[in-house]
């Protein structure tokens, strides 16, 4: 029996998942344009096949070689890059996985803003730019300081706060001059112009099922800086009023299938029940 991981993180969770698979008696076969990039690979005895990442085609004509030999139970990739093309390879094997639409709207953020706006969910005024010219009329508009992002990427990569136009102006060129992120792989040539909220960040990491794992953080009124949770906590039941500012990106669709979606965001006015170290629980509403 095997687990196919679409490429990963080339440390951290990548290693994890493989790890993870191993201890429940499964096989992780780590499907990749360049087994180079990843140090555990010959630390682990990792095993590899052989693929362009990059084309879906040929990512699942490598997951059906190896399914014509051992039974494959799942695709997945812990790098946010590579879930649209792992989500499409589960459902052409027939596997449980989630929706490839729903994933490709969940990492590009301008169609994660329009959703969420069609939902009712509060939003910053943002406006989708190609070039500087339309970065400085975005901001304009919204008003400084303002947050410039890629529409697509992970870890907070290219964005950033900038509080006038020279900065602005800086930044919006890095952006309209990228056309490939550091895995490779094309991106959007659009990025985003969003207003700025102050506010207690949150950042979110959860794990989908029967029974949902929240991990919570909290970060200091600051410019973007987002950071993963490090620890691991029972279902929890955060209320919050007003919520919702900048949501850099989401690694599985609130479509009511199981995974682990990743979620930062900006509230003005959190209102949370603490947890207690000592009984485990959450208090009573």
């Amino acid at each position: 029996m095997t687990l196919l991981l679409v490429e990963s993180n080339t440390t951290g969770s990548g290693r994890l998942f493989a790890r993870s698979a191993r201890d429940l008696g499964i096989e992780p076969v780590l499907v990749t344009a360049d087994p180079g990039r990843y140090p555990y690979v010959a630390l682990d005895g990792l095993r590899t096949e052989l693929a362009d990442t990059a084309d879906r085609d040929a990512v699942l004509a490598a997951a059906r070689r190896i399914a014509a030999v051992d039974p494959v139970l799942g695709v997945t990739s812990s790098s946010e890059y590579y879930i649209a093309v792992a989500a499409a390879t589960s459902r052409a094997l027939g596997l449980p996985g989630p929706r490839e639409e729903a994933i490709r709207t969940c990492r590009d953020k301008a169609a994660q803003r329009r959703r969420l706006g069609e939902a009712g969910v509060p939003q910053p005024r943002y406006e989708v730019v190609r070039d500087v010219p339309g970065a400085l009329a975005a901001a304009g508009r919204i008003g400084f300081p303002v947050v410039l992002k890629p529409l697509q990427g992970s870890g907070s990569l290219g964005v950033r706060a900038c509080a006038n136009e020279e900065e602005t102006t800086r930044h919006a060129a890095a952006l309209a001059a990228t056309r490939v992120n550091e895995r490779g792989v094309a991106v959007p040539p659009d990025f985003l112009v969003e207003e700025m909220l102050p506010g207690a960040e949150f950042s979110v990491e959860v794990f989908g099922g029967p029974r949902s794992s929240w991990s919570p953080s909290t970060s200091a009124n600051r410019p973007p800086s987002w950071r993963p949770a490090t620890t691991s906590r029972p279902p929890c039941r955060p209320r919050v009023r007003g919520c919702c500012a900048n949501v850099p990106n989401t690694r599985s669709p609130p479509s009511g299938s199981t995974g682990a979606p990743h979620t930062s965001s900006c509230a003005w006015t959190p209102i949370v029940r603490p947890w207690s170290r000592s009984t485990r629980a959450w208090p009573a509403a």
